[in-house]
């Protein structure tokens, strides 16, 4: 397993997962809870439509992404 020292952080939980699902080399629709939420209408899975932060703990950089 990897190690990423990453904090992700959203107001959207599945943008959340879905973003996340990216950091282990994933696309969020091979997941199947995060397509379940998605279908339910709890949240954005298009990566491109949202907004998160993500920071690692080692450097304390900050990556913003529109998610």
């Amino acid at each position: 397993m990897k190690k990423l020292d990453t904090i992700v952080g959203s107001v959207d939980p599945v943008a959340a997962d879905a973003y996340a699902t990216t950091l282990f080399g994933l696309e969020p629709h091979q997941i199947k809870s995060t397509m379940e939420a998605y279908q339910r209408g709890l949240g954005q899975m298009d990566l491109t439509n949202t907004h998160a932060l993500a920071g690692t703990t080692k450097n304390e950089r900050v990556m913003r992404c529109e998610i």
